[in-house]
Parts: structure tokens; sequence; C-alpha cells
């Protein structure tokens, strides 16, 4: 939900992630990436990342990626991101991250100092199962969805600093 009333948060989202190869571009709408996520930085309580964020794991733009969906949270606030999960013994389903990927995707937001600073902590990881979906059922072979992991994160509060904005 836009706290203004507009679809710019959805168009940033779009197209922070619309191109593996360009983050800086959001393909002719004449505004880059950065003023679009300019415009929602801090915006939000909580951030819900379903099947996306593996899509850029090991990629050139993952550690982009994760400061981009890190840039959007308000300070204590969270982000629930399901992954897939490499201990799926069958290759299936999305991209499959190590729980050590999952663990550390984060880490390239531990930089700077102050109310800016971007880190993220680690609240929960477990591993479960993606649910039921056309594409799961249709793999007979299977009587259960891929197995997935699902992160919770918080964005840490600095010391000393007033999240009451």
């Amino acid at each position: 939900i836009d706290p203004r009333g507009s679809s710019a948060p959805l168009a940033a989202v779009g197209a922070a992630l619309s191109a593996k190869s360009d983050l800086g571009s959001t393909g002719g709408t004449g505004e880059s990436t950065e003023d679009l996520a300019a415009a929602v930085r801090g915006s939000f309580d909580f951030v819900l990342d379903s099947q996306t964020f593996h899509c850029f794991a090991g990629g050139p733009n993952e550690q982009a990626v994760a400061k981009v969906y890190t840039s959007f949270l308000r300070m204590g606030g969270y982000l629930l991101m399901l992954t897939g999960n490499a201990d799926e013994e069958v290759e299936r389903g999305p991209v499959r991250l190590t729980r050590s990927q999952v663990a550390h995707a984060f880490d390239c937001c531990e930089e700077g100092d102050g109310p800016d600073r971007c880190r993220m902590e680690l609240v929960r990881l477990e591993a479960t199962h993606f649910d039921w979906t056309d594409a799961y059922r249709a793999q007979q072979e299977h009587d259960m969805p891929p197995l997935a992991w699902e992160s919770l994160w918080r964005k840490a509060v600095p010391r000393g600093h007033n999240n009451l904005s």
C-alpha cells in the first residue's frame, strides 16, 4: 500500500527488477530507477518478496537488488522473502539457494553510518514448501511442491535513531 496514494511504489519495484542487465533505467518512462526508488525510500513497514530475489542470486545485480529492497523499508520494517531451497533433491521449481546464500543475502548492506545505514537483521530462516501451483501439480512424480526458504528480515534501527517518523 502506498502511503501517498500513488502508484509510484509499484512502478519502482517493477523498474528495479525488470531487467537483470540494466537496473538504471525504467525502459522509457522518463524516470530512472534511482528517481523512483528515491520517491518511496523508507516508505514501507513491510515488504513481501515471493520468488523474485533468488532470480538475481549470483548475478551481477544481486547486491543492487538487495539494496533496493532494503531502501524501501522504514527503520524497523520487515521483509518476508520466499526463495528456492537448494536442499531440494530434484532440480525443479525456482532457482535454488543454499541456507548460507539466504543468510548472507544482505551482507552487502552492512555499509554506512548514521540514519541511512541499511543493515538487515535475519530474524528467522526456516525450510518450508512453496504452495501448490498448476506447474507443480503437473509434476505427477512429486507428492509435495518444491522446497523453499522462508526468511524474515528486519531493517535495523541504528543506535540513537528516533524511529517515530
